[in-house]
């Protein structure tokens, strides 16, 4: 495996985690598609087992670490996303998650 291959694999992986850690983080996944997710899973679940079946390590190895942080992001989406009716800030009126304790736009405590 070359050098620009394993820091392709490390950037990618990064991004697919760094997502997942911020959603988790924030309990914020709105503007994420969970049609998007889902697909993006599923195209990944299918080129991970292509890696396995034709033995090529490196391959197998970055499809998984792709593959779960996509699923992980695909299960956030559903488990926090935002009821039709969003929770404002009384405050300021910006739009706010409601696990969130303070409003990121004017940061007053939130009921």
């Amino acid at each position: 495996m070359d050098i620009l291959t394993t820091i392709a694999i490390v950037v990618v992986s990064i991004g697919y985690w760094a997502q997942t850690i911020k959603n988790f983080k924030t309990k914020n996944v709105n503007g994420l598609s969970a049609t998007g997710y889902i697909f993006l899973s599923i195209g990944l679940l299918i080129m991970t087992y292509k890696a396995y079946s034709t033995g090529s390590t490196i391959f197998l190895v970055k499809q998984v670490a792709t593959f779960v942080p996509a699923c992980l992001t695909a299960i956030q989406i559903f488990l926090y996303r935002q009821p039709v009716n969003p929770k404002h800030c009384e405050s300021c009126g910006y739009v706010v998650n409601q696990f969130w304790r303070l409003c990121p736009n004017c940061t007053k405590k939130l009921k």
